[in-house]
């Protein structure tokens, strides 16, 4: 360290507010003798005694750090105050104003030196959201060193808090455009986006296709299982939601699609186990196996899908040779009958023999009955009083009370 150096730290610890604040400017630029250090620098800055909104201390922070750096260290108040007379922080809070939605606070700022900014002002008004977007990064780039892709996942991440899909969209679009390879945190953004995107009635944008889906490989390559179950989807020709599947894929590959639902169903996805048994169940389909589908379905049953427990109980209701398997099919019927599913409600007042009309009614005909086959009209007595299934009024011995 140069003996200037050891004698404006000596300064600094005796409380000298011009040395620390000359100091602190040393350590946000860096130098020769005393490597760049954000963090010492911005705690000189605030032992100066001075606000840490003060002219001159703000003027250090805006001009020495890069707006991610601002960002990353919370000097957002300093750049602004730095941005009423010095053109880089005008340039600087200009292009994070643009990029969190607020067009015309930042042309106001940049009105303020129209002769350093006059182009991209004129740029700026005469263009959309997406086309302002990348002009602001393009300005940022060319005027001054900054990680534009660190500085939009910010604004990502302030506009994900708000749910706002469609400025997320603008913003990885305007990025791609301007960096071509982006970063890993941008390729989560994408999938982030994707994932909003299936709610009804939002879109992906301007984001092209081969990006969506190597943003989407790369993710599930990484064991991401909310991307795995979108790519997986969207390869097998399922839509996500109400995002078509042509929106965020080439072309199907039900293979890999298929692998891909698989490690899905095997976290826990019991839905993503109804997507295999529609898909293996489907003798038209290239991956079609029956036995897997039965699989796939008892699956997605026991793990508490209703669709599935229906479809399940009927099949099996179909295939029952005892009353042992009618009963645990009337079970699985029965469940997704208590969660609201009407098709399992219909199978299972279709196994019932009607007990509609009145009791006297009822004897009445039973009595007739009885004077031509005793053993039937028990069988109706008993089915009605208890509720029996056809198969078990059928089946039940009335004088030994028994089944077989």
């Amino acid at each position: 360290m140069r003996k200037q150096d050891l004698h404006l730290r000596m300064l600094a610890r005796q409380g000298d507010a011009l040395a620390k604040l000359r100091l602190g400017r040393i350590y946000l630029n860096g130098t020769e003798s005393i490597p760049r250090n954000i963090a010492a620098g911005l705690s000189y800055l605030r032992g100066t005694g001075l606000p840490i909104v003060c002219a001159d201390v703000a003027m250090t922070i805006a001009e020495s750090l890069q707006l991610q750096e601002i960002l990353e260290h919370d000097q957002l108040d300093a750049l602004k105050l730095a941005a009423s007379s010095s053109p880089q922080a005008q340039l600087k809070l200009a292009i994070w104003l643009l990029l969190t939605g607020d067009h015309t606070a930042a042309v106001t700022v940049l009105e303020r030196t129209p002769a350093a900014w006059g182009k991209v002002l004129a740029a700026l008004k005469d263009s959309n959201q997406s086309s302002r977007l990348r002009t602001a990064l393009w300005a940022a780039a060319a005027a001054q060193p900054m990680d534009t892709q660190a500085v939009v996942r910010s604004a990502i991440n302030m506009a994900s808090r708000r749910k706002d899909l469609p400025s997320i969209v603008s913003l990885l679009a305007a990025s791609v455009d301007v960096s071509g390879e982006i970063s890993q945190s941008l390729h989560d953004a994408v999938v982030e986006a994707v994932g909003l995107a299936e709610a009804p009635g939002h879109s992906l944008g301007e984001l092209e296709i081969p990006q969506i889906q190597a943003s989407l490989e790369r993710a599930s390559a990484r064991g991401d299982i909310k991307a795995s179950y979108l790519l997986g989807r969207a390869l097998c020709g399922i839509n996500c939601g109400g995002l078509p599947w042509q929106r965020i894929v080439a072309g199907t590959n039900l293979r890999k699609g298929s692998a891909l639902l698989l490690r899905v169903a095997d976290s826990g996805n019991t839905d993503a186990w109804l997507h295999l048994y529609r898909i293996s169940s489907d003798y038209r389909c290239s991956v079609a196996n029956p036995q897997l589908a039965r699989f796939c379905l008892e699956k997605a049953a026991y793990g508490g899908s209703t669709e599935a427990q229906r479809r399940l109980g009927a099949l099996e209701m179909r295939e029952a040779m005892s009353v042992a398997d009618a009963e645990r099919a009337l079970d699985l019927l029965f469940r997704a009958s208590a969660k609201g599913d009407s098709h399992a409600k219909t199978l299972l007042a279709s196994l019932v023999l009607p007990v509609q009309g009145s009791e006297d009614d009822a004897r009445r005909l039973i009595a007739d009955v009885k004077a031509i086959d005793p053993w039937l009209a028990i069988r109706l007595r008993l089915a009605r009083h208890f509720g029996l299934t056809k198969q078990e009024a059928l089946s039940v011995d009335p004088a030994a009370g028994l089944r077989p």
